[in-house]
């Protein structure tokens, strides 16, 4: 909290907004590597942007952690560009699904104290 007023004291805070659903969806695209909007899921887009409320840092930390637990996969396609596949219920291989996602459970992340 120190360093927090110290910040302010010196005008060094900068104020932000939330990002739009349109600049979430770019920024998706680049954090993942795909090229066309297309190849990202609108389920994935919108279970992001709810959770992330236009924080570029959340959306970073959300796709990192569902990468992790396998609940989305980055795969290639045969015109050489990426897309995203989402974990569905009948793969019974442990990974999770979005459904299955607790995020009070992610240690590495700044969401939830």
């Amino acid at each position: 909290r120190e360093s927090v007023r110290f910040a302010e004291q010196h005008g060094w805070v900068v104020e932000t907004t939330p990002m739009s659903i349109k600049t979430c969806q770019e920024y998706m695209l680049l954090r993942l590597g795909l090229t066309m909007p297309k190849n990202l899921p609108k389920v994935l887009q919108n279970y992001v942007a709810a959770l992330a409320e236009g924080n570029p840092c959340y959306i970073r930390e959300i796709l990192d952690e569902l990468k992790n637990v396998g609940a989305i996969e980055i795969i290639g396609t045969a015109d050489k560009s990426r897309r995203v596949e989402l974990r569905s219920r009948e793969h019974k291989d442990g990974k999770q699904t979005l459904e299955e996602i607790n995020i009070a459970s992610w240690v590495h992340t700044s969401m939830v104290g």
